[in-house]
């Protein structure tokens, strides 16, 4: 078993190579990316278990930390992001270079959650990398809700695997090899960001698959209204809140509903995350009281 100082000076000059190559070489930083982010887990791992991870994989080692609860939620999520995206580049024959970027601006979550969390301690400077220019592409920060997305645009509606469980998606990535892949990233190329200037020019009109429909309008200080469609009673709406969170649109509104057979009203939050689309029908997940409620398309229309 290697030394916990050996461990931690191999990651180290494992993650000085990602920060080397990430701008000259994205691939070849991607698959450094990858080999620092399993040394990583298997040091983890036999720090918090005591057992010895040199013959466990990569796929394993996340498994086995998550079911133990030593690892994020999120930071599972960002592994399989390296771990998948690093498989494909060291076998790909055509161009990914979107994917790589994506993936390669997740990995220093990785380092943060390791040196800050499992060894208190700041992230070395010699690790520390600028974050490659994403342009326009949208970084997608809430993994679940562009899972969920995608399958709906592209695999069937509610029918999709990855919106009935979003979590899925590393598992379907990796079993349907490049169709998938390919898919995903053309998915990802019909995506951008939302402005600010866009989002506070004029009304929106959000139409659930459900049938509900609304119209929306967002102010500078974060707040929002929301009407009915079909209402022309201006004084008839809801007040929520809303930001941008790296291009990524997000409202909450707070509303009431009558219980069926008892004289009282529960409070409803409903939280929406919309990804910006370049045909500008723009697409978001609704959920409710923190359970998926339905997929909606925004439109802007305007003054």
């Amino acid at each position: 078993m290697i030394s916990p100082d050996k461990n931690l000076e191999r990651i180290i000059k494992w993650a000085e190579k990602v920060a080397m190559y990430s701008q000259s070489d994205p691939e070849t930083a991607l698959l450094h990316a990858r080999r620092t982010s399993e040394a990583i887990c298997k040091d983890v791992y036999e720090e918090k278990t005591g057992n010895i991870s040199q013959e466990i994989t990569f796929n394993n080692l996340v498994e086995s930390l998550q079911k133990q609860k030593l690892i994020p939620k999120k930071i599972v999520h960002t592994l399989r992001v390296i771990q998948n995206f690093g498989n494909f580049t060291a076998h790909a024959d055509d161009d990914i270079s979107e994917s790589i970027i994506l993936a390669i601006n997740f990995f220093p979550n990785i380092l943060d959650w390791y040196f800050q969390e499992n060894k208190e301690m700041q992230v070395p400077n010699e690790v520390r990398f600028r974050k490659l220019p994403l342009e326009d592409l949208v970084p997608l920060p809430n993994l679940s809700h562009a899972y969920c997305v995608f399958g709906y645009e592209t695999d069937g509606g509610r029918e999709s695997e990855l919106w009935q469980n979003p979590f899925r998606f590393h598992e379907l990535f990796s079993r349907s090899g490049k169709d998938f892949r390919l898919r995903f990233d053309e998915w990802l190329k019909m995506k951008r960001k939302f402005s600010i200037d866009e989002i506070l020019n004029g009304n929106w009109v959000k139409v659930a698959d459900h049938g509900h429909q609304h119209r929306l309008q967002f102010f500078e200080e974060g707040t929002l209204r929301e009407w009915s469609l079909f209402s022309f009673d201006e004084n008839d709406f809801w007040t929520g809140t809303w930001k941008l969170e790296d291009g990524v649109l997000k409202t909450h509104i707070k509303g009431y509903e009558e219980v069926e057979g008892e004289n009282r009203r529960d409070e409803v939050g409903y939280d929406l995350e919309a990804i910006a689309s370049r045909n500008g029908f723009h697409s978001a997940v609704e959920n409710r009281n923190n359970e998926r409620n339905a997929y909606f398309r925004l439109i802007h229309v305007g003054q």
